[in-house]
């Protein structure tokens, strides 16, 4: 059985140490993966012991890359999990870290589609069904972006954030020709996600 001969500190960092498995350097892990396991000079060690050492070196270092990412902006599951793949991390090790982020509700779907909604509602003043397609672009399950979106009920809120864009717009616009102004009006605000009914009463507002 393979034996442990020597375990050494790390020179650049004193969370690490260098273990060496029958004369011969095997890896290095952090000291409280050594703690964990209970390496001391001298153990015989399985190779199952070997294997859950590698297994936990990586899931700490899965993790603190996704830490990494979500510091940076918040994460929708499945785009954290695409991110994480770059850096070719096992899939098992990406859901376990996935799952470790969501029991402590640093990855909530549900959450950050409310919080994207607020920001392209009352911000962007987008309508519902841009916003819907944002939060998928954004890795939001379908199921959850149409839970969320279906909360918004307030069409007066729509119609205004319809008529801002629209005025907007219309300053922007050369064309003299009524027919031409609310055709181009018409695109933009269905492009900005808003449903038939509310973009004539936008551009009735904004050309009356």
């Amino acid at each position: 059985m393979p034996k442990i001969t020597d375990i050494k500190d790390s020179k650049k960092t004193t969370e690490r140490v260098h273990i060496y498995i029958d004369g011969e350097y095997f890896k290095t892990t952090l000291k409280e993966i050594s703690f964990g396991l209970n390496l001391y000079i001298g153990k015989d060690i399985e190779r199952s012991i070997l294997d859950e050492m590698i297994l936990k070196e990586d899931f700490i270092k899965c993790k603190n890359k996704a830490l990494q990412i979500i510091s940076a902006a918040p994460q929708s599951e499945k785009n954290l999990n695409i991110k994480l793949k770059k850096y070719n991390f096992n899939e098992d090790i990406i859901d376990k870290v996935i799952k470790n982020l969501k029991e402590y509700n640093l990855v909530n779907d549900k959450n950050l589609a409310s919080s994207i909604i607020k920001d392209k509602r009352n911000l962007s003043h987008f309508g519902k069904r841009k916003i819907y397609y944002d939060l998928i672009k954004k890795g939001i399950d379908e199921r959850i972006a149409q839970e969320e979106i279906s909360k918004l009920e307030d069409n007066d809120l729509e119609l205004e954030n319809a008529v801002f864009l629209s005025k907007k717009k219309v300053k922007l616009i050369k064309e003299e020709d009524r027919n031409k102004v609310y055709q181009k009006l018409a695109r933009h605000l269905t492009y900005k996600g808003f449903s038939y009914d509310i973009v004539k009463k936008a551009i009735e507002k904004t050309l009356k």
